[in-house]
């Protein structure tokens, strides 16, 4: 037997057909390792043939994986998620394996992050079922340090397919707990390991996805204090590190983190990007353009080697950045050459949209200008109008978009219906309203129902008041100085 398919599975009935799915044609037989399934995911699996192995969860990933590696039975093993997907020529990979000297192959993982955006990064999925090779690590599990140490001298290559990672499911409350696992998880890995870089750049990365980048600073400190020479994965540390630091503010010491790591990884233009960007928020406008150029003329980072990759920082993310620096120095044909290369490059990435729009408001141009040579979706031009607050030429290009649009979502005339009252159309945003129908969120149609009540005099501010907390966003669009006419 040649490939064995390992996974471990809770509550994945919606996700699972999909994976399964993608692999099936590539794998010799599927090891299914369910913690306490409540769904339907055991008679999923059964039904593509899997062997299901049922393991009490016991707060170790590790533990997990090594149940069902223990079952398999090919001479390699595949390892893959519930919410992954193999993209690639499944007979192209089994003539490979068949074949190779190499003892393992590293997987390009495509982490699906929103908005059309996407992460790169590389890990062992794929390694030969050899003696003593077992999974480490609580958290972030890893097989990568057995199997080197069993099989000395052997290669590691890169595998000739892909995963493609769909991410967290959508629901608030099953993320934050997952959030939560992984934080106390991240924990007790750096308690039991205290001298183990990764394990403190992994509660750091935790802390970072709980919203506390203090403590995720802290972590990727410690992890660098406690590492010998600079290892690939670290690329992603020095990246988070200095994101962190920028979204706190603290400019010089993200661009110090930025200079420590850059020797190491010399070509990872991601920190070139942070490098622009930092450079930009803290006034230094031709290092911030030097830096992006640099970004453009890189191109996206490779992975491998590098982790934390975003094939953006390379094109459309780089340019809008640039571009927005040169619009605000009045280098309008520069900056919108960019920017319109941008959004053509990556037409869902709505800073590129908003700094080409914002750009031409600021150039003088209007909608012809706007939805002129290949512009961005209509939808997306009067979105960034809307942000812009220009809400006449937003209401222009949201025509425009229904006219290419026939079945857009009833969020989308809620959106309308604001730009009208933003305008004063009070008549405008009713109609608005009424056809985004009830289809739309209650609670959104609801806010929406009520601006157009207060403007047409039918519901006061105490009637609000009864509704909404003062910390609402509603009360941005009452004026304060209505209080007394309709209190």
């Amino acid at each position: 037997m040649l490939l064995s398919l390992v996974m471990i599975v809770r509550d994945e009935e919606e996700q699972l057909p999909g994976c399964l799915a993608s692999a099936q044609e590539a794998v010799d037989e599927i090891i299914i390792v369910d913690t306490g399934s409540s769904d339907r995911s055991v008679a999923i699996a059964e039904g593509f043939g899997a062997h299901v192995l049922c393991a009490q969860w016991n707060n170790d990933f590790a533990a997990a994986r090594n149940v069902g590696l223990s079952a398999a039975k090919g001479r390699w093993v595949l390892v893959m998620d519930a919410d992954e997907r193999f993209e690639g020529d499944p007979q192209r990979l089994r003539r490979l394996l068949a074949k190779t000297t190499a003892v393992g192959m590293e997987v390009p993982i495509r982490n699906e992050i929103g908005d059309g955006r996407i992460d790169l990064h590389s890990t062992l999925r794929v390694f030969r079922r050899l003696p003593g090779v077992r999974f480490e690590r609580r958290l972030h599990e890893q097989v990568l340090p057995s199997l080197l140490a069993v099989a000395k001298g052997r290669r590691i290559v890169t595998a000739p397919f892909s995963l493609r990672h769909l991410g967290y499911a959508p629901d608030v409350v099953e993320r934050k707990r997952k959030r939560q696992r992984n934080l106390e998880l991240a924990r007790a890995e750096v308690a039991a390991n205290p001298l183990d870089p990764f394990a403190a750049f992994n509660l750091g990365v935790e802390y970072t996805a709980a919203g506390d980048p203090e403590a995720g600073i802290l972590q990727f400190r410690r992890s660098r204090e406690i590492t010998g020479h600079p290892q690939p994965w670290q690329s992603r540390l020095y990246k988070v590190e200095a994101q962190n630091l920028y979204r706190l503010e603290r400019f010089e010491e993200a661009l110090q983190v930025i200079s420590k790591g850059l020797p190491s990884f010399p070509d990872y233009t991601d920190l070139y990007f942070l490098r622009g960007i930092t450079m930009d928020a803290a006034g230094d406008s031709d290092g911030a353009e030097a830096a992006l150029r640099h970004c453009l003329r890189l191109g996206p980072a490779k992975s491998p080697p590098y982790d934390g990759v975003d094939p953006l920082f390379g094109g459309a993310a780089a340019a809008a950045a640039l571009g927005h620096l040169l619009c605000r120095q009045a280098r309008y044909d520069e900056a919108l050459v960019l920017l319109r290369s941008a959004t053509l490059d990556a037409p869902t990435f709505m800073p590129a949209v908003q700094a080409l729009v914002d750009c031409i408001l600021v150039a003088g141009g209007g909608i012809d200008e706007l939805l002129a040579e290949r512009p961005p979706d209509p939808l997306a031009v009067g979105a960034a109008l809307f942000r812009a607050a220009r809400y006449d030429l937003a209401l222009q290009a949201f025509a425009i978009a229904e006219e290419q649009h026939p079945d857009l979502p009833a969020d989308h005339y809620l959106a309308k219906a604001v730009a009208f009252l933003r305008l004063g159309d009070t008549q405008g945003a009713a109609l608005a309203v009424a056809a985004a129908g009830s289809e739309a969120a209650e609670s959104a149609r609801a806010y929406v129902l009520d601006l157009v009540g207060f403007a047409e005099g039918k519901i006061g501010r105490s009637g609000l008041k009864e509704r909404y907390a003062p910390t609402h966003p509603i009360w941005r669009d009452i004026p304060d100085d209505v209080d007394a006419v309709r209190a």
